[in-house]
């Protein structure tokens, strides 16, 4: 991994392994860090990079008219990654018609609210 990481190699956050339960997968966050990652590259690697490997402009970043996940977090991500592993806010934003977007607030796990 640190061989890579020195060569350059564009990582990407996510499996397609589909073991996992449900919203599980933060837990990689402090595993990457302890391999060599910086945890901005670790939060780079679950958006942008993201976004850019499946070659979509609609996500990988917070502005209008993109689709995100957002959270909101007790401390600096950059610093402590294990902090994104208890969000005190998440919400998704989400298309919902030509000119419309949603927001869907999911801060009380598994009761959903739109705004």
């Amino acid at each position: 991994m640190q061989r890579a990481l020195a060569s350059g190699v564009k990582f990407t956050y996510g499996t397609d392994a589909g073991v996992f339960p449900h919203a599980e997968n933060n837990k990689d966050c402090g595993l990457l860090v302890s391999m060599g990652m910086r945890p901005i590259d670790v939060l780079r690697s679950a958006t942008r990079s993201a976004a850019d490997l499946i070659a979509t402009t609609d996500r990988g970043v917070l502005a209008t008219d993109k689709l995100a996940d957002i959270i909101a977090v007790d401390g600096n991500p950059t610093r402590q990654i294990s902090v994104v592993s208890k969000p005190s806010f998440h919400a998704r934003r989400e298309k919902a018609g030509p000119g419309q977007v949603k927001l869907v607030n999911f801060s009380s796990p598994g009761k959903p609210r739109q705004r």
